[in-house]
């Protein structure tokens, strides 16, 4: 369903992680020229987002992991725009560079945001099981059940609260990085 992502292999979650880290930092170190870091740097940033959609899809928002590749996918797309910036600032048209690297972002781009919504709608799903569960626990007269179901649903809804704080904030940072390629172009 999903060809516009990479293989998300180790996630943050893993404590293998530093390996994959290991691993891109010797891709850089022979990768020369600045079109080819710039493009590298997009192909990592592909790989956090499929990394984002394992950690929400199997640890849920509030996962230790999703906060390392999130600042990764920052650093990643600020690293490109950074390159594109250097190589304008000494005189080369960047244009074409900028537009193929925004171009290679826009499916993992789309894809994150699949992800979050994804997400959003199974968390809503069982917000709506558990009202309705504890609507029946209630009629039952059963309080000890209604709590521990009220307990539940608070910390569903205190989920949907981060997911929705999280994709804010993560799809402004994408967007200024977009925008300052686009002024590139």
């Amino acid at each position: 369903q999903n060809g516009a992502l990479p293989n998300a292999g180790l996630t943050p979650e893993s404590p293998f992680y530093f390996f994959d880290k290991l691993g891109e930092a010797l891709r850089e170190f022979f990768t020369f020229s600045p079109e080819s870091k710039a493009r590298l740097q997009i192909a990592f940033a592909a790989e956090r987002v499929a990394e984002i959609k394992v950690v929400l899809e199997t640890k849920g928002v509030d996962a230790k992991g999703l906060e390392v590749a999130e600042a990764r996918l920052r650093e990643h797309l600020g690293e490109a725009t950074e390159i594109v910036i250097k190589q304008k600032n000494k005189g080369k048209d960047v244009s074409r560079l900028a537009k193929e690297l925004n171009d290679d972002f826009e499916e993992p781009k789309s894809a994150l945001s699949d992800s979050f919504k994804a997400q959003k709608k199974e968390l809503e799903v069982r917000e709506d099981e558990l009202e309705d569960q504890m609507e029946a626990a209630h009629k039952a007269g059963d309080t000890a059940k209604a709590e521990a179901l009220a307990q539940e649903l608070g910390q569903v809804k205190v989920k949907l609260e981060l997911l929705e704080l999280k994709e804010e904030e993560l799809e402004d940072d994408l967007d200024e990085e977009e925008e300052k390629l686009e002024e590139e172009m």
